[in-house]
């Protein structure tokens, strides 16, 4: 017997090999369908969701559109405006180049002024510096002055005291 089982070994072997190969294909091949299904319905999930973003995104860019269009409205409307004020501006410019011309004849009128000013305010100095010389010149004449009258009441008392020397 084990003669027999040994010849039947080469045979049952690779019929045995041959078997378990064959199911471990079908167990592949059904988690591969398995998987396949899985992913085909995870794709239709995905596309789903992205035609609804698609849809969501489209009525928003349908929603902005709006938007901008009377935003747009609204910038026409001020640019037209503003065209309007310019125009208003530009006529009050020759105004303002005549009164540009007066501002530069008032600046120049105040330059002069200026050193006019500039001028006097020099000669106070000159004339305060003159005024605080002759003021000591002043002090001085006056100190003399008083050294004059101290010396002349000295030359009084004596006087006064030789004219009593000489009467006794």
């Amino acid at each position: 017997m084990t003669n027999d089982i040994a010849q039947l070994v080469p045979i049952i072997l690779p019929a045995g090999l041959f078997f378990i190969t064959l199911i471990i294909i079908l167990v592949l091949r059904a988690m591969d369908r398995r998987t396949y299904r899985e992913v085909f319905n995870r794709l239709n999930k995905e596309k789903e969701i992205a035609s609804n973003k698609e849809k969501e995104l489209a009525e928003k860019a349908l929603e902005y559109t709006d938007k901008i269009n009377a935003e747009a409205i609204k910038v026409n409307r001020l640019i037209a405006d503003l065209d309007s004020k310019l125009d208003e501006l530009q006529g009050y410019n020759d105004d303002f180049v005549s009164l540009q011309n007066l501002i530069e004849t008032y600046r120049g009128v105040l330059d002069e002024l200026s050193e006019a000013t500039d001028d006097v305010e020099g000669r106070i100095e000159d004339v305060s510096a003159e005024r605080e010389r002759l003021t000591a010149i002043n002090d001085t004449v006056k100190g003399f002055y008083a050294d004059i009258d101290e010396a002349e009441q000295g030359f009084r008392k004596q006087s006064a005291m030789l004219q009593e020397m000489r009467s006794k």
